[in-house]
């Protein structure tokens, strides 16, 4: 499916995606793990380096994912159970 490897990337960075995907908010996911907006950011910014997407678009107050987050997020979920 994809030409990268998602066990290549930490927990931490697979951990922060589904909790952008789940929420919908790099601020509410920066609450949750008691970080600031930047490092979620940074955090995501290696993962769409990973696998060369944008992820996130903006929706209005929040983010919506994209194809390609919607179709990655079971396989990460998976990874992480």
């Amino acid at each position: 499916m994809e030409s990268f490897d998602l066990f290549r990337l930490d927990g931490h960075t697979l951990r922060v995606f589904v909790s952008v995907c789940e929420t919908g908010s790099v601020s509410r996911t920066a609450e949750l793990f008691d970080l600031n907006q930047s490092t979620i950011s940074h955090t995501l910014d290696k993962m769409r380096a990973a696998v060369g997407d944008l992820l996130f678009v903006k929706s209005g107050r929040g983010i919506t994912p994209t194809e390609k987050a919607l179709a990655l997020l079971p396989r990460v979920q998976r990874i992480l159970a």
